[in-house]
Formats: C-alpha cells, structure tokens, sequence
C-alpha cells in the first residue's frame, strides 16, 4: 500500500511510479490536494494506478488543508469514484475536526489513532470519539504511529492498552502502518521492525493478527 505523504502535495509521481514498478499487487491512498490541484483525467490516471482513497489532513502547520468549497467538491468526487476517505488528525487528535466527517456515509479510515493520549486512559477525548465513531459501521482504523502517541518513549509499552482497546471495540475494522518512512520526523524515526514487533503486542491473537494485516486490508483497499 502506497500512500501520498503530505509533504509531497498534489503530484503523484511518486506514488505512480512505485504503483508502475510493483505492479496491480500494489493499492495507493492520494493526498486530497489533488482533488483542488488536478483534473479528472489526472484522477482517472491515479484510480487506474491503483489509487482507491484519498487522504484529508488536518494538520493546518503543513499546509495542506482544503479549503470548505474544494473540501465538498473533493468529497463528491470520492463518492463518484467509490473511494474511501482518510483522515489525518491534527496535533490535537480528531475532536476538533470530527465533525467534518463524522456524517459521510462512505467508508472513513481514522489515521494513527485517532492520535489519543495514553496516559488519559478510557478518559481521552479522542479515544472516546474514536470509539463512538467505530460503533457506525463504515469508520476503520489505522494502527499507526503508537511511538508518537506514546508519552513514555521506546519500546511504548504505555500505548499498547490502547491499541488493544480500539482492536477490541473493532477487530474487522482495523488495519496497519508503519508510517514509513517517516517524512515530519524531527528526530531519528524508529527501526520499522521494531514498530512492528509493537504491532504483535497489540494483537498477540493469531485471529486478530490476520484481520488487521490481511483481510481488513483487502476489503478496505480494494485488493481482488
């Protein structure tokens, strides 16, 4: 799975070139600029390359934040191609932003947890949301970024309660990320196989393990 970093905008070379290189195995997630940037010949470029849903940040710092108009032109274009939505939460997690598309109806992935503070427990706000929004049905999950949500540092063993929480409440509709490679990291980013070694305690259950990493992602991203 190929995803747009943020840091890239709205061109896509990159992620069409690797989409070229590693062959119809592969699946891509495009940054939502494009929608704003780009024609319909160039999403029909992208849908043909994979492309099957389109990532909207909320991280204002990066500048890469729709403005309302192409925010709504940019969601009816997601419905026509039958994509999915994917959410980078700001800083501060979703509860600032959830209600720009807590009522989409289409499928809805919360990116890196919804960015919740494991040293609030069951009394996180966005934990809560998050857990609330699972509850409807077409909300999935990445189980990303648990070394920056995590407030005691490697090998974040203060987030792994949580992440269980949010598999517990939603094991068909979770799926996972290394957040390679990394691209706002102010300092060195982890070894990825240690993230994934991460992954194995949130979901020690074989079960578990084969719903997040197989068959949640086929059905999310499209994979035959």
């Amino acid at each position: 799975m190929i995803v747009q970093t943020t840091t890239y905008g709205a061109d896509h070379s990159v992620v069409l070139d690797g989409s070229s290189a590693m062959g119809p195995s592969y699946r891509g997630c495009a940054n939502a600029l494009v929608f704003a940037e780009s024609d319909d010949r160039y999403l029909a470029k992208l849908h043909d390359a994979g492309v099957r849903g389109a990532r909207f940040s909320f991280r204002k710092e990066l500048g890469a934040v729709l403005s309302d108009p192409d925010y709504e032109r940019a969601l009816a274009r997601i419905r026509e191609l039958g994509w999915y939505v994917k959410i980078q939460p700001a800083k501060d997690g979703i509860v600032s932003s959830v209600e720009k598309y807590a009522e989409l109806g289409v499928p809805v992935l919360i990116d890196h947890m919804a960015r919740p503070n494991p040293s609030l427990g069951d009394r996180d706000p966005n934990l809560t949301k998050l857990l609330e929004l699972l509850q409807r049905g077409n909300f999935w999950v990445m189980l990303s970024l648990g070394e920056k949500n995590s407030k005691a540092g490697a090998p974040w063993d203060d987030i792994v309660q949580t992440a269980k929480t949010i598999i517990d409440a939603a094991p068909d509709r979770c799926v996972w990320a290394s957040d390679w490679p990394h691209p706002v990291s102010i300092t060195q980013p982890p070894n990825d196989a240690d993230l994934l070694e991460l992954m194995f305690k949130y979901a020690p259950d074989e079960g578990d393990l084969e719903r997040i990493l197989v068959s949640n992602p086929q059905k999310l991203f499209g994979f035959n």
